[in-house]
């Protein structure tokens, strides 16, 4: 059982995230739109007989990944980092990929950085030898999710009944570790313009971390419905009305049982104000056309119809983690 270690402070992995210098932006100017070479760069006034679709997405989503605190780590200039503790996205290459998505992403990245909000740097990975494997992250201390579901039942009600999954997949088989597994919209990201679904996986020790931030969100929806209530409305906000931060916890615990074999880990923790109050509520509303284009397409309820079958997957051991951890429902 992990165990509280009260004396163990954050390992410094806050010296990540320093204000970047702002870089110019290259914007359209209204002189320039009069110019002939923006008409024709623009087609300006062509009457075209169609206009393009665009269909869905090219790519499996990104998975936001959640690190311990546990992994080596440098900067994109080659200088030693403290262990990585939080939240973190792969960089595409841009080269391999070039699609749209991916350029959307490094954007509103960007926008981040320069914000503060994250932090470009080079995890190391060990590869099936052993040695370390460098892999380029933006690297984030907390985050905003709109998570897509309808809610979360309890760890009793799920491990109850196999069934009741309302959009969250979570699952802990005999003689192995305990998984969550959601999709979410992150509320930075959607404001700095990648309104993509990111799959976050959970397992072990963080795993019941994760439901507890899970529950945590369930406060904020009671005070909003009372807000509701108040001003007349009588039907309860969505689960994703509001975005869930979560950011590192201000402790690490110690996992492992094993003499020699134990390591301390940072887990998810809910940055969620002991006072909720209609200004915080306002912080972390989910805008209109935010919620609009998470719930385009059934979305919602093609996630909760993959939470159970992704938890029934992983109970009947059908699931080889690493292979099918990418697997979403749209």
């Amino acid at each position: 059982m992990a165990k509280l270690a009260r004396d163990v402070q954050h390992n410094g992995y806050q010296a990540l995230y320093e204000p970047a210098v702002s870089t110019a932006v290259t914007t359209v100017t209204s002189t320039e739109i009069m110019s002939e070479s923006i008409h024709e760069a623009l087609h300006l006034g062509t009457p075209f007989i169609s206009v393009a679709k665009r269909g869905g997405s090219s790519l499996s989503q990104h998975r936001l990944s959640w690190f311990t605190g546990n992994n080596k780590a440098r900067g994109l200039d080659g200088r030693a980092l403290p262990d990585i503790a939080g939240w973190a996205i792969e960089q595409p290459d841009l080269d391999e990929t070039g699609l749209p998505e991916d350029y959307e992403l490094y954007d509103a990245m960007a926008l981040l950085v320069q914000r503060g909000l994250a932090a470009e740097c080079v995890v190391l990975h060990p590869d099936d030898s052993g040695k370390p494997r460098p892999v380029r992250y933006w690297a984030m201390p907390q985050l905003g999710l709109f998570v897509v579901c309808e809610g979360v039942p309890s760890k009793q009600e799920m491990l109850r009944d196999p069934a009741e999954r309302w959009g969250v997949a979570y699952a802990w088989p005999q003689g192995r570790s305990s998984e969550l597994h959601l999709i979410a919209f992150s509320k930075e990201l959607m404001d700095a313009g990648y309104c993509y679904p990111l799959s976050v996986k959970f397992s072990s020790y963080c795993t019941d971390r994760a439901l507890a931030c899970l529950k945590a969100h369930e406060r904020v929806l009671n005070v909003a419905d009372k807000f509701r209530e108040e001003a007349g409305e009588h039907i309860g906000a969505a689960y994703y009305a509001y975005a869930l931060p979560i950011g590192v916890s201000p402790r690490s615990i110690t996992a492992g049982k094993d003499a020699g074999k134990t390591k301390e880990i940072y887990y998810p923790f809910p940055v969620v104000p002991r006072q909720i109050d209609l200004q915080y509520l306002s912080s972390v509303a989910i805008s209109r056309d935010q919620a609009l284009l998470l719930e385009e397409d059934g979305r919602v309820e093609r996630t909760v119809a993959w939470s159970v079958e992704k938890s029934r997957r992983i109970m009947a051991g059908n699931e080889a983690s690493e292979v099918n951890d990418e697997d979403h429902p749209f």
